[in-house]
């Protein structure tokens, strides 16, 4: 309690000044305030057009109220004190290209002006702004959306996928192969379920841009060492939505019926958009059964001679279940913005069926035996966000407020009939039960000021706590059941300072954090208490070429998770066993990258070192293995990557990306070395933009370990969308692993076994999508406005 007190005072003593600048802030409030009038232009073929004046004028008046320019996104905000009729004119070096009135009262939406004349014929020394689908700003890789030819029921998943350095999957997301979060305009995303059905439910055309991060900055958690990808959404105008349906067929079944296995799914969602507020819902499920898996293992134990065969069928992974996302956003006044969401995940699917069979002989000794395997799993999640935004009129002045409560609950039952026929026949029930339940809820306060145009500060603090519980049950035939109970609360307070420095070109960035973990097990046999310094420096520089170079360093920090600190025996077969180590650290790891970007191509380097990693180390006791982990002493990591993203020709984009990585751990127990190469390909072509196709390869190579070797492994998707005219409708057909490597290897050699592993994988199968789009009430926009109150800034 002692510990906990002393560092509670710091983040105090930091609150508080922060609600007093807050409240200081207040009457401006009640000041006048300036009446927006937002709009964006588009060249005739729908482009948008860039570097164009536009002026409002009152009616009689010499000069012009308000004139601004259109960005590269051809968006623009003109600002008038007083009410009233003006006149709306678009210029290029004094040409009129558009002209109409508006009746000003309070912030106008003009939504989109299409110009009758192209910009670039206006005359023959005319120069309008490229526009880049990859560029770099203070640090961050930017990737413009709508470069891609990707329209009709694309979503931000699709969108997340192609962006250079991102590798997104339901498992998560990774930048250059580390472990990063999400943010979406600048908040983090933790949700239920995690974020593959929430980011499929928004619709590309909503997605404005993605910013990568590569790297930890001070405001980041010290666990997170890939950095983070922000998805800049265009505002909410009007009412949309979507309903959605689908069947995927994945073969016939392996049990003794052969049935065809069939997965359904479904989807809703609608938006709804004012100038002060939105708010959006949405909802998917799926229900059926996929294929099963065959594998075999072969095993030899150098020491004893012992030999293991052993195969394994599943019948299927039965699905059942059901996410949900609710959010509102209001944004009362251009100062405060207010935002709430929830999300749910319920799985509940029928039970799971497996078999397998062993045979060990050692000598003249043979055993044998069958198991059968019923599975039973549920799971429900659910998580509830608030966030708080303020930033002056001026600019000068931030606070950011962010605060997540997710609960997680999950119940599974495994139970295995063993029948043994050799050397005699015996027939064994084993129950094994797993029931969990996690509790975490952290907030986090940022305040940034800008001193002048070239510099900025940031300070915050964070908290975050974790509560898990988790009861393993063990119960063989009419034996008294053994049951082991784990209790542990993880609290970790931070603090953080970032400062930076922007001008032309040029951009720095330097920053630090401060973290204290307390871990503690509720018997006590588990307790870690420490504290760290991660710092965080970043340098980049644009040059006239259009090449820009990134370099950062930063420290991360990967604590154990609770399942390998505890002393207890876990049972893995019928003679492997896993055991704890409560004595393990948290390893510390420095990272050094290198970027540089020059129009569609970015080239990535890495070099990392920990001086404590966490490695696993086996031992043998008679017949039985056990598996561990420890620290090792050192480890290197060697990391380079390689994105491509660009159109070959107007109807055919590519998205490209090779990344190789070597470790190295010259101190642990088999003095490791892993390499592995990662490509991936993603081809789309689009047809007179009702139909595209869509052509996706990527292949890893075989994975090496020295004395371990995992064999290759590659697949190829091909999909095509055909969306009917004016109707909002997309039927998509979709084939995964068509080609593909049909079964995985790995082969382990070493003083100790030979061991020999193969499963199938990569199974074949085929789905189709109906997708309706739907949307009203919008305010003389085809496309929504993209929401521009500096959104990059926000840096929860």
């Amino acid at each position: 309690m002692e510990t906990r007190i002393h560092h509670a005072h710091p983040m105090r003593r930091g609150i508080i000044p922060a609600l007093i600048l807050f409240v200081s802030l207040l009457p401006l409030l009640a000041a006048a305030q300036l009446h927006d009038v937002r709009l964006r232009v588009l060249e005739p073929d729908g482009t948008p057009a860039a570097n164009l004046m536009c002026a409002l004028k009152a009616p009689g008046a010499a000069d012009a109220a308000a004139f601004a320019f259109t960005d590269s996104t051809g968006v623009t905000v003109l600002r008038v004190a007083a009410t009233g009729h003006y006149g709306l004119s678009v210029l290029s070096f004094g040409k009129v290209l558009h002209e109409q009135e508006v009746d000003i009262a309070g912030a106008v939406d003009l939504g989109d002006i299409t110009l009758r004349t192209a910009t670039q014929q206006l005359d023959e020394v005319m120069v309008t702004a490229e526009r880049r689908a990859v560029s770099n700003r203070e640090g961050r890789l930017i990737f413009d959306v709508s470069s891609l030819p990707l329209k009709a029921d694309y979503t931000a998943v699709d969108a997340l996928v192609r962006t250079p350095l991102v590798n997104f999957s339901s498992d998560g997301v990774t930048i250059a192969g580390l472990g990063a979060e999400i943010r979406i305009n600048g908040i983090r995303q933790q949700r239920a379920g995690g974020l593959y059905a929430y980011l499929s439910a928004i619709p590309i055309d909503r997605v404005e841009r993605i910013e990568v991060h590569a790297g930890r900055s001070a405001d980041l958690d010290a666990s997170n060492s890939g950095g983070y990808v922000d998805i800049i959404l265009r505002s909410l105008y009007g009412v949309s939505g979507f309903l959605h349906g689908g069947l995927s067929y994945y073969g016939m079944s392996y049990d003794a019926r052969r049935r065809a296995l069939f997965t359904g799914s479904g989807g809703a969602g609608i938006t709804y958009g004012k100038e002060r507020w939105s708010a959006y819902a949405d909802v998917s499920f799926g229900a059926g059964r996929s294929t099963g898996v065959k594998s075999r293992r072969e095993t030899t134990f150098l020491s004893s001679g012992e030999e293991r065969t052993g195969t394994n069928t599943t019948y299927g992974d039965r699905r059942r279940g059901l996410n949900m996302n609710v959010g509102l956003n209001v944004h009362p006044s251009e100062l405060h913005t207010f935002g709430l969401e929830a999300s749910l995940a319920y799985m509940f699917p029928p039970t799971n069926y497996a078999e397998g069979a062993q045979q060990i002989q050692r000598g003249s000794r043979r055993e044998q035996y069958t198991r059968t395997t019923e599975t039973d799993r549920t799971t429900f999640a659910g998580n509830l966000l608030a966030n708080y935004r303020y930033a002056s009129k001026d600019g000068r002045h931030k606070v950011n407020w962010l605060a997540n409560y997710i609960h997680d609950h999950k119940d599974e039952e495994v139970r295995w009939d063993v029948l043994y026929t050799l050397p005699d026949t015996l027939q064994r029930r084993e129950v094994n039960t797993d029931r969990s339940r996690s509790e975490m809820f952290y907030t986090q306060l940022a305040y940034i000021h800008r001193l002048s145009k070239e510099i900025e500060l940031m300070a915050g603090g964070k908290y975050a706590r974790t509560a898990m519980q988790n009861d393993n049950g063990y119960a063989e035939g009419d034996r008294l059941a053994r049951e082991n109970r784990f209790r542990y609360v993880e609290q970790i307070p931070a603090a953080f300072a970032e400062g930076s420095y922007s001008h032309g070109p040029l951009y720095l960035s330097a920053g630090l954090r401060m973290e204290q973990t307390d871990l503690r097990s509720h018997s006590g046999d588990v307790r870690q208490t420490y504290t760290g310094l991660y710092p965080s420096v970043r340098a980049s520089y644009n040059f006239p070429s259009g090449l820009s170079v990134n370099l950062s360093y930063s420290r991360t920090l990967f604590r154990p998770p609770f399942q390998l600190l505890n002393h207890h025996v876990f049972k893995l077969s019928e003679r492997e066993y896993y055991v704890g180590n409560p004595l393990l650290k948290a390893e510390v790891n420095d990272n050094i990258r290198l970027r540089l970007t020059s129009g569609p191509h970015t080239l990535y380097l890495r070099w990392g070192y920990s001086p404590n990693p966490i490695t696993n180390m086996f031992y043998s006791s008679g017949d039985t293995l056990y598996g561990t982990n420890l620290n090792a002493a050192r480890k290197y990591e060697y990391a380079a990557s390689y994105s491509f993203n660009s159109h070959l020709r107007p109807w055919w984009h590519i998205a490209a990306e090779v990344e190789l990585q070597h470790i190295h751990l010259p101190e642990s127990q088999y003095k490791q070395r892993i390499t592995q190469l990662y490509a991936s390909m993603r081809h789309t072509w689009t047809i007179a933009r009702t139909v595209s196709v869509d052509l996706n390869a990527n292949y890893g190579s075989p994975w090496i370990m020295n004395d371990k070797w995992v064999a290759d492994r590659f697949k190829v998707d091909l999909s095509a969308r055909y969306t009917f005219p004016k109707s909002g409708i997309t039927l998509s057909l979709t084939g995964r692993n068509l080609l593909a490597r049909r079964r995985t290897e790995s082969i382990i050699h070493n003083a100790m076994l030979h061991n020999r592993n193969w499963s199938e994988t990569a199974p074949l199968s085929i789905l189709a999508n109906l997708t309706w789009r739907f949307s009203a009430g919008r305010k003389k926009v085809s496309q929504e406005r993209i929401q521009d109150n500096n959104m990059d800034r926000y840096r929860l």
